[in-house]
């Protein structure tokens, strides 16, 4: 969690003198998104690259690629709260 401040954001995307880690376990609800996106990302080159799907799906010494991505919000998310991850992830 040290690539991040309290506020969600990335520190690569920040100032070097603003760029302080978090100290606090505490997330805001963004952080926690964008931290469920970085799983999400890892889960799906995880099951592509796999043995076992790669000799299932044949050619297993093809290079496989995730070449679309589809995310849909949930309807329930409050509006502050899709506009903060259409910004950051979009």
């Amino acid at each position: 969690m040290n690539l991040m401040n309290d506020d969600g954001e990335p520190l690569f995307t920040l100032p070097q003198d603003e760029r302080l880690p978090v100290f606090s376990p505490q997330y805001s609800r963004s952080t926690l998104m964008t931290h469920m996106l970085c799983e999400l990302l890892a889960q799906a080159l995880g099951q592509i690259n796999s043995v076992a799907t790669r000799l299932r799906l044949g050619f297993p010494a093809s290079p496989r690629q995730l070449r679309t991505l589809i995310l849909t919000l949930p309807s329930a998310m409050p509006k502050q709260e899709r506009e903060i991850f259409r910004r950051r992830h979009v």
